[in-house]
């Protein structure tokens, strides 16, 4: 383990990080003020099962290392300047529980990759750059047996981003998820009333989007409802 968090360490990490510590298994180097790329030689660590390194001043994008970390559970690159894309192999992260990528410049849309971390209790991408619509997956069943592919998370937070279209209805399945941020994108329709969204009631959670509409906001949604010749409404 190492721990060199709360320094005042600067520079890069080094390169062969991963090659002169192999057992490695927790790494912590946040807040301090590292700069560079995220080094190649983590990819080395197949035992590691913590990594932080938020807080500090690194770019380029995220590398694609993560095939042999079966055991990683926490990932938190978070308050840096990295950007592109997640990458694809992150899926590979089948038992990871916390994903912090907050305040960094990533962007694309949120990737079909994350919907196989069924053991997810936190996942903070604030203050990035993503696009397009928030996945109907996240809420979705694999098999009947299952809640949804987030059916355990806790913590969702994608607020701060360019996120458009409706939220989505499967995300009502999420009963355990207590704290929820979506403020501040492109999301438009109804608010979801059913289940778990019963009690997330802050306007607070949905402030910043100017489409949406219902309770907890005070904006009203339109009445589409029409009415059949002679009288009679349509449900």
């Amino acid at each position: 383990m190492l721990y060199l968090g709360d320094n005042q360490s600067s520079g890069p990490i080094p390169p062969n990080s991963g090659e002169v510590m192999p057992l490695l298994s927790d790494l912590d180097v946040a807040d301090n003020s590292l700069s560079g790329s995220i080094p190649l030689s983590i990819g080395n660590l197949t035992g590691l099962m913590t990594l932080v390194i938020s807080n500090n001043e690194l770019s380029g994008q995220i590398p694609h290392f993560w095939e042999n970390k079966q055991s990683m559970y926490i990932v938190d690159m978070s308050n840096n300047s990295l950007s592109g894309t997640i990458p694809t192999t992150v899926s590979y992260l089948s038992f990871l529980q916390f994903l912090v990528l907050s305040s960094n410049k990533l962007s694309c849309e949120i990737p079909s990759s994350l919907k196989n971390y069924t053991n997810m209790f936190s996942l903070d991408l604030r203050d990035n750059r993503f696009i397009r619509k928030l996945p109907s997956w996240i809420g979705e069943s694999q098999t009947p047996s299952s809640i949804g592919n987030f059916e355990w998370i806790e913590t969702l937070d994608i607020s701060m981003n360019q996120i458009s279209g409706p939220i989505p209805l499967s995300m009502t399945c999420l009963t355990f998820m207590n704290h929820l941020n979506l403020s501040y994108n492109n999301l438009s329709g109804k608010i979801p009333t059913t289940n778990q969204f019963l009690t997330l009631d802050d306007p607070s959670i949905y402030q910043g989007n100017a489409g949406l509409c219902g309770r907890p906001l005070s904006t009203e949604c339109p009445d589409n409802g029409q009415r059949k010749p002679g009288g009679d409404e349509e449900d």
